[in-house]
């Protein structure tokens, strides 16, 4: 996850991204709380695409970088491997007792630990579960890319084809992210598409754009409200946003808050449930209304992470490459 200056507005795409990802986590685990409100729908509506979004932005800049080329595969994916596996078997290593003896009350057995290690879903951070699936599809497009395609246009219309094929296929398996990677591989390729035939380089005034994503938010929102759990609708619905995103941000002036973002979106990722789990139970603990619970669920899933960065800048005498991996700086 990492911004390119060729293209400012990624910033704000990556920033949209993250923010939805926090507001889709900032609220109680108990779900009767808030039961029928407009902030359910909300929720719903935002886990229809916000994580196609960010394989889409993924696969863009996949396709942008020149350093799969420049190092080999086996070194490009080695890189890849340790900056995204580092924090997710640590952070998940050090968390999986406490977390299994608050909730059972006993010592972690291997089925649970089996589960943890190789179901994603399941695992001790639930939200980690995009970690492995993106290793994945770095792993599957940068073998097409260095080994299989000479053809770059040819790979993209192929692997599309194949990739949509596979989403509909009745897979339904959690272990290794086989499910989840299922759908992401396809959401991956859109954004190679939309950079290798430079789509983004269209020439379209602002307030088309406005009106664009104006259209594209109003059907996905009747789409979600009327047929929501519909496979091949909210499919529909998660192209459509993508879109409707993507022509906001090109509306949006590059702000100094949205660089920042971007350029610690993976920290933001990583961290952000640790300070809104710790909200939450506080929140629970005093019963704080459902609506203050949730503001402060989103307010510390976002500044939470931003302060280790601060702690982390302002104490150089811990800076190593253990640390800047640990906390998805880079």
């Amino acid at each position: 996850m990492k911004s390119v200056k060729k293209y400012p507005w990624i910033d704000t795409l990556y920033t949209i991204g993250i923010m939805l990802v926090i507001l889709g986590h900032s609220h109680p685990s108990d779900w009767t709380l808030f039961s029928g409100t407009i902030f359910e729908k909300v929720i719903l509506f935002i886990y229809t695409f916000h994580m196609p979004f960010f394989f889409f932005i993924s696969g863009f800049l996949f396709m942008n970088s020149k350093s799969l080329r420049k190092l080999g595969y086996k070194k490009w994916i080695q890189n890849k491997m340790i900056r995204l596996l580092t924090p997710y078997v640590f952070l998940s290593f050090i968390a999986i007792v406490p977390k299994y003896y608050l909730e059972y009350h006993s010592f972690v057995t291997s089925e649970y630990l089996a589960k943890a290690i190789f179901v994603p879903r399941v695992g001790v951070w639930g939200h980690f579960w995009f970690i492995p699936v993106l290793l994945w599809c770095y792993t599957l497009f940068g073998i097409c890319r260095s080994c299989l395609f000479q053809n770059e246009s040819y790979m993209v219309y192929s692997l599309t084809l194949i990739s949509l094929i596979v989403y509909f296929l009745p897979i339904s398996t959690q272990w290794f992210g086989i499910s989840d990677l299922r759908k992401a591989l396809f959401y991956f390729c859109i954004g190679m598409g939309v950079n290798h035939f430079r789509l983004y380089e269209k020439s379209v005034k602002k307030c088309t754009r406005l009106i664009e994503f104006a259209v594209a938010s109003i059907i996905s929102i009747i789409l979600v409200n009327c047929f929501y759990g519909n496979q091949t609708l909210m499919f529909c619905v998660a192209m459509l946003m993508i879109f409707a995103c993507y022509q906001i941000a090109r509306v949006i002036p590059e702000q100094k808050i949205s660089l920042e973002v971007s350029r610690h979106n993976f920290t933001i990722y990583i961290y952000s449930w640790l300070f809104q789990a710790v909200i939450m139970g506080i929140c629970g603990k005093i019963g704080m209304m459902w609506e203050v619970t949730s503001i402060s669920m989103f307010l510390s899933g976002f500044l939470g992470p931003m302060f280790i960065v601060w702690i982390y800048r302002k104490y150089l005498r811990v800076h190593n490459r253990f640390f800047e991996l640990l906390l998805g700086i880079k």
